[in-house]
């Protein structure tokens, strides 16, 4: 009698953990890229501050994203453009999160794949962005050249 109580609770414990497992985020070793992880983790601040979105976006910098309504590819060219876009939309949304999960790094270059966890400042409500970015190195600063945003609804 109790092998048969025993045996279904470790299969949905065993099924519990692989679920849990497959859930978890994936992201990637930082190790020789941490410049440019920092630098991207500072998409979080862009909503709020526009000084940080000159340090982290080149002069002539391509955003493309995704409206999340119509579904629509959006483009922003040049930084001030992109600066415009984060101060019309930080008045309803912030980045609070910012998973990297691919870095290919070259002596000037870098392509990166991350994932934005952004929030809705009225509801709470919080949606996945997929995202990849093409950065060169300007100075000692890693910049991004061209970034595309899409909803993970979809992707």
């Amino acid at each position: 009698m109790k092998v048969n109580r025993i045996i279904p609770a470790i299969l949905v414990s065993i099924c519990m953990a692989f679920i849990l497992a497959c859930g978890e985020e994936k992201t990637v070793s930082l190790e020789g890229s941490e410049d440019i992880a920092a630098g991207i983790q500072k998409l979080t601040e862009c909503y709020d501050n526009s000084e940080t979105t000159e340090k982290i976006y080149a002069e002539s910098a391509v955003l493309k994203w995704q409206d999340g309504e119509t579904a629509q590819m959006r483009e922003q060219k040049g930084l001030t453009e992109i600066k415009e876009h984060y101060k019309d939309k930080g008045k309803n949304y912030r980045v609070v999160k910012v998973s990297i999960t691919d870095i290919q790094k070259s002596a000037n270059n870098a392509h990166l794949k991350y994932q934005l966890t952004s929030e809705d400042r009225k509801t709470n409500l919080q949606y996945k962005i997929n995202c990849s970015s093409e950065m060169v190195k300007l100075g000692p600063a890693w910049k991004i050249k061209e970034e595309i945003r899409k909803m993970d609804l979809y992707d």
